[in-house]
């Protein structure tokens, strides 16, 4: 039908897209494409193979043939259905008609074939404006053939004898379809292998209509099932009538799916009268394939095409093609025209429509896009451009893509992609600063801090900040990614609660004790969730604040019972005072033998201990005034251990090591006895069962890396040491030790005073007390007293006791206590000084102006009603130049103060006090310089 003298029939032309030709060389059926002239722009692989097989120019493409004018040249025996074949293109090129169908002989020498010419409008022509599809149709051409042949066999077989109708069965048997008969009941009563074949292997010859059920059909538009009655061979008995191509998809009895084409027609005898009916089946399974794929190639063409305008129109992202070294915009969607500011680019050199993107930087990758072809992208590139009439030039980011198209045409051009990621970029950069900023903040926490996160039954450290590694120097950077079980296996409950915490999704807080490596460590936890799978964890060492609320809490026991012997101190002190001096007048007026002596020294012990608890509790609770002086420890050891000898029982063994060259403290020599007198009556009453008491002194040196340092300062100390081989203390007995009030003995053997009274000692000398101990191996007592400098020798001691010193200056004694007064007068004239009495400021004054001669000394009470004794003496002093003062009073150290006496730069005596103490004070404040 085609002139084989045409021009070649295979070839890309400038306004067919390779990837259309591409798409169509995918089809079995041979496609070219029209323009509205006829004249051929584009054609398939299977045209051209089509073409060369039958020696239409091989090697040729045939572009740029009209191929009307080729059907009008048509010579030879199908002339006629090529000169119809140009008419039917022209009116479908024209828009007569949507499509046209042609079917043709085309036979080949040793081969009859039909064929279909399809011509098929475009709906929006643009490139092409028609498609022809040129397909085989034998198959189908030969199963009408055969079908019309089976016909009149049968109709002449029917008219022929029984030989005639074994002929026919044996034609039947040949036919490549399948063929059934049917009697006029509609029974079946004959099918050909074919039609087994078609059926997957069985064909059943049923008995009636109803019965056609067996054989499952679908129509192939709805896919509904085809009913019994609605078979063609169904119909034709029903109506008489034949039918032609019905088609019909039928499930196989082999599981397989067919589409074939149904016609039947009635069989009648010589007189007309209809006898059965006959159907044939033609398999068009592939055939129909090919037709639907044809139709649904065409639309999915067109979708594609609309599809494609609409991605590059409606698309947010720019896109725009350039073509030619000079880069002439051919296209540009609205995004690119928006973001360029809306300016006419189409026909225009990019150097005119867009000057300020025309460095050699953006030339030179677009000229390589083009030259090799190879993709080029850019990300958050940074464009300069004025994108509004103002011309302020503003900064914009871009990721970019350039890439060549290959259109066909003759010159060569560059699709441009590009999406503005400037908010991203600017977001990004805000994002990282703030993250940095966050990162700086963790690493700077002054808190150790830990970023933990779930894998699996376990936690892994993600991160942990400066201060977690100063605070634990065994993590490294190689403990980063490490889990909880290697770097801490002892803490599950930790890792539990890090569970908790992301499930319930709140902070958790909780103390624990740990062992760092240097010693218990009490930490306070605070677990922050960071969901999905992280925990904050915030660690705070609270061992020291532990240590100082253990101390303040001990420090206010202290304080409650000093304000509570504070407020007894003065009364108790007054009526001590006279008790004592009292029972030492009677002690030294009886005669050894007199049975009132007994009595009389019950009295004064009795005293003597009274006075001595409310010492221990002004002590413990370091209220009582001290004298502290440079001493040496040594003598107060020795006298103590003196005295020791006649408390401890036969089965206590004392020993003393006294270390040679000790260095002086600062410290009362009194207080320093009563302290070493107490702990070795503890270290007694640990030893019922007997054992030995050792007092040591030495001096010693505590450096800072020493286990020491965690509880007494780096420094030089005198250290006095009290060891027994007792019962020893269990932990919690060691927790409580110091308390005031504490005591482990049964009720009335102790006050629970004595090791408070010594810590308050300890403390207000500015030293410090260890306690080594545990059931059964006995106890240690440490006392660590600072060192007094090097080249600096102790004071003189006190006075020896029993050293009476006798006077006879006059002596003005100022006391509101009319007992305390007159005790105190007593004492003063049995030691041969002249007295003076007052009662008040007032009457001291009053005393001292009526009094001509000269007054040495005024002993004045503290505390008294209306003019306070520091007021007294002043007023006395500034009429009496030169006259000395010592100060006596009951009451304790802060009320002594407040009161304005500094104790250690004025003689002091406190109350209560031995008749001789008070003629030792009085010699001493006479003897000592003014000033």
């Amino acid at each position: 039908m085609v002139d084989k003298s045409s021009r070649p029939i295979r070839g890309p032309t400038p306004t067919v897209t390779r990837t259309l030709l591409d798409t169509l060389d995918a089809l079995a059926d041979h496609v070219a494409l029209l323009n509205r002239d006829g004249e051929v722009v584009g054609v398939n692989r299977a045209w051209l193979d089509f073409a060369t097989s039958n020696g239409y120019h091989s090697g040729g493409t045939g572009l740029g043939t009209n191929y009307l004018q080729v059907c009008d040249r048509a010579t030879g025996d199908h002339a006629a259905e090529a000169r119809h074949a140009a008419a039917g293109i022209r009116q479908v090129l024209v828009g007569d008609v949507e499509s046209f169908e042609l079917e043709y002989p085309c036979h080949a020498p040793n081969e009859e074939r039909w064929f279909v010419l399809s011509v098929r409008a475009v709906a929006q022509p643009a490139e092409f404006a028609a498609i022809v599809l040129h397909r085989s149709h034998t198959a189908l051409h030969v199963a009408r053939e055969v079908e019309r042949i089976a016909h009149e066999r049968m109709a002449t077989a029917l008219a022929e004898s029984e030989t005639d109708r074994r002929r026919l069965e044996a034609t039947l048997e040949a036919l490549p379809v399948g063929v059934w008969i049917a009697n006029a009941t509609g029974g079946l009563t004959h099918c050909n292998a074919a039609a087994a074949r078609m059926w997957g292997g069985d064909a059943p010859l049923v008995d009636s209509p109803e019965e056609y059920r067996v054989y499952r059909a679908f129509h192939p538009d709805s896919g509904r099932l085809v009913e019994p009655e609605e078979w063609p061979l169904a119909r034709t008995l029903l109506h008489g009538t034949a039918i032609d191509n019905e088609l019909f998809e039928i499930a196989r009895f082999d599981g397989a799916r067919a589409h074939c084409l149904w016609t039947s027609g009635p069989i009648r005898d010589a007189s007309g009268t209809m006898t059965g009916a006959v159907v044939v089946g033609v398999d068009v399974t592939a055939s129909h394939g090919a037709s639907r794929e044809r139709d649904n190639l065409l639309a999915t063409l067109e979708v594609e095409r609309t599809r494609l305008k609409a991605i590059f129109e409606e698309s947010p992202a720019m896109k725009a093609v350039m073509r030619g070294p000079n880069l002439v915009f051919e296209r540009a969607n609205p995004a690119y025209a928006k973001f360029v500011g809306d300016r006419q680019l189409i026909g225009r050199p990019r150097a005119e429509a867009l000057p300020e993107l025309c460095d050699n930087e953006f030339l030179e990758i677009i000229l390589e896009v083009m030259r090799t072809g190879q993709q080029h992208v850019e990300r958050r590139r940074p464009v300069r451009l004025a994108r509004f009439p103002d011309g302020f030039m503003k900064t914009r980011y871009l990721d970019l893509t350039y890439q060549r198209l290959d259109d066909g045409h003759a010159e060569a051009a560059i699709i441009v992609h590009g999406l503005d990621v400037t908010d991203e970029v600017l977001a990004t950069a805000a994002l990282q600063q703030s993250e940095q900023r966050l990162r700086d903040q963790f690493a700077k926490l002054p808190v150790p801090t830990y970023l933990w996160e779930a894998r699996g039954d376990d936690f892994v450290l993600l991160d942990f900040n400066d201060a977690a590694r100063r605070a634990n120097p065994a993590l490294t950077s190689d403990s980063v990614g490490r889990s909880g079980e290697e770097l801490y296996p002892h803490q599950a409950e930790i890792r539990e609660e890090f569970r908790r915490c992301l499930r319930e999704n709140t902070v958790l807080r909780r103390s624990i004790e740990y062992d760092a490596g240097f010693g218990m460590r009490t930490l306070d936890l605070t677990m922050g969730p960071q969901q999905p799978d992280r925990v904050l964890l915030h660690v705070n060492d609270i061992t020291a604040r532990r240590e100082l609320e253990s101390q303040l809490r001990q420090a206010q026991k202290m304080e409650a019972v000093g304000r509570l012997a504070g407020g007894i101190a003065h009364d108790f002190n007054n009526l001590l005072t006279v008790i004592g001096a009292h029972s030492s007048f009677l002690l030294e007026s009886l005669d050894p033998a007199d049975p009132r002596l007994e009595d009389a020294a019950a009295i004064h012990t009795s005293g003597l201990r009274a006075a001595g608890l409310t010492r221990q509790l002004l002590q413990f609770s370091r209220k009582q005034i001290v004298r502290p002086e440079m001493m040496d420890v040594n003598p107060v050891v020795a006298e103590t251990a003196r005295l020791l000898e006649r408390l401890l029982t036969a089965d206590i063994g004392l020993t003393t090591r006294l270390a040679e060259g000790l260095r002086p403290v600062v410290a009362d020599a009194g207080q320093v006895g009563q302290m070493i007198m107490n702990l070795a009556v503890n270290a007694r009453d640990a030893m019922p069962a007997g054992g030995t008491l050792t007092m040591c002194t030495s001096s010693v040196v505590v450096v800072a890396a020493s286990e020491l340092a965690k509880t007494v300062p780096p420094g030089r100390y005198t250290l006095i040491e009290v060891v027994d081989t007792g019962v020893g203390m269990d932990d919690g007995v060691k927790a409580r030790l110091f308390e005031p009030f504490f005591t482990t003995k049964a009720v009335g053997e102790g006050t629970g005073l004595g090791l408070a009274t010594v810590y308050g000692i300890v403390k207000q000398s500015a030293g410090h007390v260890t306690v080594d101990s545990a059931v059964g191996r006995g106890t240690t007592f440490s006392v660590y007293f600072p060192s007094v400098i090097d080249g600096v020798q102790p004071a003189e001691q006190r006075a020896v006791a029993g050293v009476v010193i006798r006077g006879a200056e006059t002596v003005l004694l100022v006391e509101d206590e009319p007992a305390v007064r007159g005790l105190a007068r007593r004492i003063l004239q049995r030691h041969g000084y002249v007295v003076l009495e007052a009662s008040n400021g007032i009457e001291a004054s009053a005393v001292s102006d009526d009094f001509a001669a000269p007054i040495q000394l005024v002993v004045c009470d503290v505390v008294m009603p209306g003019l306070g004794g520091a007021d007294v003496v002043r007023l006395l002093q500034q009429r009496r130049p030169g006259l000395k003062a010592l100060f006596v009073s009951g009451y304790t150290e802060d009320e002594v103060f407040r009161r304005g006496i500094e104790s250690l730069k004025v003689p002091f005596l406190q109350k209560p006090y031995e008749p001789d103490a008070l003629a030792r004070a009085v010699r001493h404040a006479l003897e000592a310089p003014n000033g």
